[in-house]
């Protein structure tokens, strides 16, 4: 039997794009497979180089994935070799650069280390690679600001998988009951 929390909660359902913008500040992804396919809002969408996007809105056939490359979109994420967790988030830049946030000054930051998904959302496996640490610096003299150099390059982005968590009704049922 599984462990709570096991990869066995997750199970993936594979999808070719069949759109993707990258040159704009809200840009997106088409996917070809829809809810006919098991496809829902807030699965997460993951490629072998890392995470990809977020499913927005469904149809029988497609979905439509608001990329990492969105200035709306952020990802629970964690450093590999201190734990510390944080937002990453696309500053509409440049887009093999993303920005993790909200790690206390105190953590040890180092260039080179891996970023990768925290586990600490129903969207996204712990684990899925991201991105390695280009450069730090402390802003409001309390917070890392750290620059991540993406794995993925959305512009050689052609198959993907659609993250389905098991257990994803579950934990959001008990989040909204404790919300109330």
């Amino acid at each position: 039997r599984a462990e709570k929390g096991d990869s066995s909660d997750f199970f993936y359902i594979p999808a070719k794009i069949v759109g993707n913008s990258t040159n704009h500040l809200h840009n997106y992804i088409i996917l070809n497979r829809g809810s006919k396919d098991g496809i829902r809002e807030d699965m997460g969408v993951i490629s072998a180089e890392g995470v990809v996007g977020v499913v927005r809105s469904v149809s029988d056939n497609y979905a439509y994935v608001i990329s990492l490359l969105n200035v709306n979109q952020a990802v629970s994420a964690k450093i590999v070799s201190s734990g510390a967790y944080g937002p990453l988030s696309w500053d509409g830049r440049s887009e093999q650069i993303a920005i993790l946030s909200e790690i206390p000054q105190h953590i040890p930051v180092i260039i080179g280390d891996t970023v990768v998904t925290s586990g600490l959302s129903a969207i996204f496996p712990p684990d899925i690679p991201l991105g390695r640490i280009k450069r730090s610096k402390i802003v409001k003299g309390s917070h890392h600001e750290i620059e991540i150099r993406l794995f993925q390059d959305f512009r050689r982005l052609h198959f993907v998988n659609v993250v389905v968590n098991n257990n994803r009704d579950e934990l959001n049922r008990l989040i909204r009951e404790n919300e109330e």
